[in-house]
């Protein structure tokens, strides 16, 4: 089970790049919205209802057999963010998404900083969460005005 949850922790194990493991683990959830829309599968709901809860849950879990609070390793939360970020958006948008994610992610500008303070994997995936919903909104914006 321990293993299970660090494979889902930790993005399939990007979170051990040795460099930028939050971006690894992002283009990760990018590439993983490709591989969904080739399939057809345009409706991020379903791995937003589950990935929201799920990544909690392995981000709370990891934290413990990390040894650590909000572990770099820990790249579920990045991958959920880009899932929430390019929801509902045409793939030319998604390089956009990605980097408007990675800025918000880095910088975590007004509430994006302060959800990151709660607890456990709650805090761990809260700012992400928020960060991809905001580029979502933004984006979606844009792309309703053009």
């Amino acid at each position: 089970m321990k293993l299970l949850i660090l494979v889902l922790a930790t993005g399939f194990g990007t979170g051990y790049s040795p460099k930028a493991p939050g971006t690894v683990g992002s283009a990760l959830g990018v590439c993983l919205i490709f591989i969904l829309k080739y399939w057809g599968l345009d409706s991020w709901v379903l791995p937003v209802i589950i990935g929201i809860p799920a990544g909690i849950a392995a981000a709370h879990l990891a934290e413990g057999y990390l040894g650590e609070h909000d572990s770099p390793k820990i790249v579920i939360d990045e991958i959920v963010g880009m899932f929430l970020a390019g929801m509902f958006l045409p793939n030319t948008y998604l390089i956009p998404a990605f980097l408007l994610f990675r800025f918000f992610d880095i910088v975590k500008p007004g509430p994006i900083g302060t959800v990151q303070r709660l607890p456990g994997g709650l805090g761990v995936m809260a700012d992400d969460v928020l960060a991809g919903f905001m580029v979502w909104a933004i984006l979606k914006s844009l792309f309703w005005l053009f």
